[in-house]
């Protein structure tokens, strides 16, 4: 019976079973992966009319139905048709409901259709102008049926429903050509039955590789030892006041751009970075992450021998395609997902919109990070931005999109460009710092004691012990990073203040506090801080916290808090 599958191994589960009615198809499975591959010459083409296109499928029972299909092939548009998706057949393999995402010659489009007892339904017929989804899923609870498409296959947009009385008994997905009959190959990554499950993000752990605040000499190249040049036409990438700077000289087209040497399966960066005054809106920067191959300079369309791995739409003109025609689409498109200052993310793409300032030189901070393999991750990429300092971070993301990243190892590149045809000749973007880091699944902590030797009654305040992240700059000194990256921990507690030293009537000397914290949690260190939600809010620990013992073990944790200001 019907079952999810994420593919594994080197063959089919023996739940499936492939039907090939032209006879020249196959099925493999490699890489997590069911390939369903169709050659060019003659027409292998399901609708509400023919019914050529090789499927594999399971047995389902007749009943209300929820299914669901994460694609790793991108129908391109540029040739009549290729096509992919998900369907359901009746005992016999005739009557039938399908979905797929097709391309045309001119774009790519949606499309369901049924037959049923010798009558053909066309449903839907959607041209979208976009990337193909990745996701396709079909629905039935009795005669009524839906289709969705996603970007992640958590976020669903419904793209048709109607009812139509069948019979069920197979489900599976299926692939096709046809009017110019092209070759394609449909990779399945997975194949789900019931609701879609919700991802959760998991706690990770962020290991410095290396850090480059660009302190190089004006004009010269970023490091070789981190960085390699690839610059499309009428851009470069230069330090210049120990900052990169990503130029670009053309009114539309290529420009600068840099990857990283290192690449890991689970990989971030956080970087600094600004936008010229040179400038009118739109442009953008791109920083992103690419798997397994070399990335290509940002911009026009890509090369048959280089692509971006995790980040591109299958379409020219946005990030970069891969050249294999066959090869992942995830277009990661939030469309103008706007900032309070006006800049939005677009792709993913951090641009600076027609609601910002026309100049905006300000320094931005950005992280962004690729997790393929952690426990739970589900091929996560996520991105945030924003503006002030460091510890501004906030502790959501602007950006998540789960399903979205490839196997293999990912290389972080940054490139810079503008998306109009007229304005400026000469644009530029600024890189202050970057931090490239690797990212673990988070060591457990050391547990509190399940019960304090302190009863809850005594402990009414909630407080949050703030653990930094350790960080090394190019001077080969610690930084302690208190934003969003840190961990923190809410525990009860009790906060007194033990002594206040009153500045000096000329000022010339700060408010100084000394609080005392109280509490059953067992794991505050040295380096930590404590926030609380009244005043003051943040306190520094002040050297070792105190853990109290009796005879039968460990009883409660003494802090002594600082509060300087003034």
């Amino acid at each position: 019976m019907a079952a999810s599958d994420e593919f594994q191994g080197d063959s089919l589960d023996p739940s499936w079973t492939f039907v090939d009615p032209v006879g020249d198809c196959s099925v493999s499975v490699a890489d997590s992966r069911a390939s369903i591959v169709v050659p060019a010459g003659i027409s292998h083409s399901t609708d509400q009319t023919a019914n050529g296109a090789p499927y594999i499928y399971q047995a389902v029972t007749d009943g209300d139905l929820d299914l669901s299909a994460k694609f790793d092939s991108a129908p391109r548009r540029g040739s009549n048709i290729r096509f992919q998706g998900v369907i359901a057949y009746d005992a016999a393999g005739v009557d039938r409901v399908g979905f797929i995402v097709f391309s045309t010659s001119t774009s790519t489009a949606i499309f369901a259709f049924s037959r049923v007892g010798g009558s053909g339904l066309s449903h839907l017929n959607l041209n979208l102008n976009a990337a193909a989804p990745s996701h396709i899923r079909l629905t039935r609870a009795g005669d009524v049926w839906t289709c969705y498409t996603s970007a992640d296959g958590m976020n669903w947009t419904q793209r048709a429903q109607f009812t139509r009385a069948m019979s069920v008994a197979r489900a599976g997905v299926f692939a096709g050509n046809s009017s110019g009959n092209p070759a394609f190959t449909a990779r399945v990554d997975w194949w789900h039955v019931g609701a879609p499950t919700v991802p959760t993000a998991p706690d990770v752990d962020r290991t410095t590789i290396w850090t480059d605040e660009f302190t190089g000499a004006d004009g010269a190249a970023p490091d070789p030892a981190r960085w390699v040049v690839d610059n499309g036409p009428g851009g470069s990438a230069t330090i210049q006041g120990n900052e990169l700077r990503l130029r670009h000289t053309d009114a539309e087209g290529s420009s600068g751009a840099v990857y990283t040497v290192d690449g890991r399966a689970n990989i971030g960066v956080l970087c600094r970075y600004r936008f010229a005054d040179n400038l009118t809106p739109p442009a953008w920067l791109v920083p992103g992450f690419s798997a397994g191959q070399t990335p290509a300079a940002s911009g026009g369309g890509g090369s048959a021998a280089e692509g971006f791995g995790d980040l591109y739409s299958p379409d020219w003109g946005y990030v970069n395609e891969l050249g294999n025609e066959n090869s992942l689409s995830r277009p990661f498109r939030v469309d103008q997902a706007s900032f309070p200052d006006g800049t939005y993310v677009y792709t993913t793409y951090v641009q600076l919109g027609a609601g910002a300032a026309a100049s905006q030189t300000t320094d931005r901070w950005l992280r962004q990070e690729r997790l393929q393999d952690l426990a739970d991750a589900r091929g996560l990429l996520r991105m945030r931005t924003w503006a002030g300092t460091l510890e501004d971070e906030p502790n959501t993301w602007d950006l998540e999109m789960w399903d979205g990243v490839h196997d293999g190892p990912g290389r972080l590149y940054l490139s810079y460009g503008n998306n109009a045809a007229s304005g400026p000749t000469t644009r530029d973007a600024f890189v202050d710092s970057v931090q490239l880091y690797e990212i673990e699944a988070a060591s457990t902590p050391t547990p509190a004691p399940a019960t304090g030797g302190i009863p809850a009654a005594l402990l009414p305040q909630q407080v949050t012990v703030v653990r930094p992240v350790v960080t090394v700059d190019s001077h080969g000194n610690q930084v302690y990073d208190y934003g969003g990256a840190a961990t923190r921990t809410t525990v009860a507690g009790w906060l007194q203040q033990d002594r206040r030293a009153e500045p000096r009537s000329d000022g010339r000397e700060p408010l100084e506090q000394r609080w005392l914290l109280v509490t059953n949690h067992q794991d505050v260190q040295g380096r930590d801080r404590i926030e609380w939600t009244e005043t003051p809010d943040v306190f520094e620990v002040e050297g070792p916290p105190e853990p109290t013992y009796t005879p039968a073990g460990f009883h409660h944790t003494e802090a002594t808090l600082r509060v300087v200001s003034g």
